[in-house]
């Protein structure tokens, strides 16, 4: 599907007044391979056990603030025993969560290799067709340059298509979990700063 966007107001080509439509092209995400799925449900898994590692600190936490309060001394010992496993055990999931992050952000840099290639490349294409439409300018070769414009206007249509479908790509593989973990109000201090 195609979407007329005039680009008059935004910028003038190189030629002159020549006003061009530009082309927004809606694209369709390319399947994701096994691994990056398997990737993806790991650091969901992660998310869900540090959301549980948490929840059960603070659970042990206000525990222990009780037993403090009721002056209960056999109980708060075993209380901050407890609290020490929790950090420990968020500690060790966080690792297993940033270790599973890595993995994912590998991956995904592999698939969307192609997606970037075809950006560069499209790109040198836009570069190369800028540079004979001013050559041919110069040399007042106007039949060239109407050509030279055209192909210009659909070279741009397709490096925005190209930088389309990466970014679509990007995110279908790391929507909404990179730097999961890392931003949840986390520190690694052991304290959250209010």
């Amino acid at each position: 599907m195609k979407i007329l966007v005039p680009a008059c107001a935004a910028s003038l080509l190189l030629a002159g007044n020549l006003c061009l439509a530009q082309t927004a092209t809606t694209t369709t995400p390319t399947p994701l391979p096994a691994n990056i799925t398997t990737d993806r449900s790991a650091v969901s898994a992660d998310d869900a056990r540090l959301s549980t590692d948490r929840a059960q600190q603070r659970t042990d936490l206000n525990q222990l603030r009780t037993d403090k309060a009721a002056g209960n001394t056999a109980a708060v010992q075993a209380d901050q025993t407890k609290l020490q496993s929790d950090r420990t055990q968020l500690q060790t999931d966080r690792g297993q969560q940033r270790t599973d992050l890595s993995t994912l952000r590998s991956d995904t840099s592999a698939y969307l290799q192609p997606d970037r290639t075809a950006v560069q490349a499209d790109r040198s294409t836009v570069q190369a067709d800028r540079t004979q439409l001013r050559a041919d300018q110069a040399a007042g070769n106007t039949s060239a340059v109407s050509a030279d414009q055209q192909k210009l206007q659909t070279d741009r249509s397709t490096l925005r298509g190209a930088e389309s479908q990466l970014q679509t790509d990007r995110g279908q593989a790391m929507g909404g979990l990179e730097g999961s973990g890392e931003n949840n109000g986390e520190h690694h201090g052991g304290r959250r700063h209010r």
